[in-house]
């Protein structure tokens, strides 16, 4: 799985597909998932393990997203989150895009 701004994006028919976000996360059977949104498959989105999400920065992305989503929903902070694309592209920015 590999995030739609990569410059290096393989093909689907290499079982690698677009990820358009990371929506939400949760534990089955001890191992992490993540809910994916796919880019170009509206509404077909699926839970996938942590080990089939090849994209580091995808993932630090999420939980950068998740933890301000949870500090609004706490009340302490009063400014809207940013979106989980604007957080992506500020952590390709921090990793010097690579």
């Amino acid at each position: 799985v590999s995030q739609s701004g990569s410059s290096q994006l393989p093909q689907p028919s290499d079982g690698v597909f677009r990820v358009e976000a990371l929506t939400a996360h949760r534990t089955r059977k001890g191992t992490l998932q993540y809910k994916v949104r796919w880019s170009g498959y509206p509404n077909e989105d699926t839970w996938e393990n942590e080990d089939n999400i090849y994209d580091d920065m995808l993932v630090a992305a999420y939980w950068e997203w998740h933890g301000e989503r949870r500090q609004q929903q706490r009340g302490k902070t009063a400014k809207p989150s940013k979106s989980f694309a604007t957080l992506y592209c500020e952590t390709l920015e921090k990793q010097g895009g690579s």
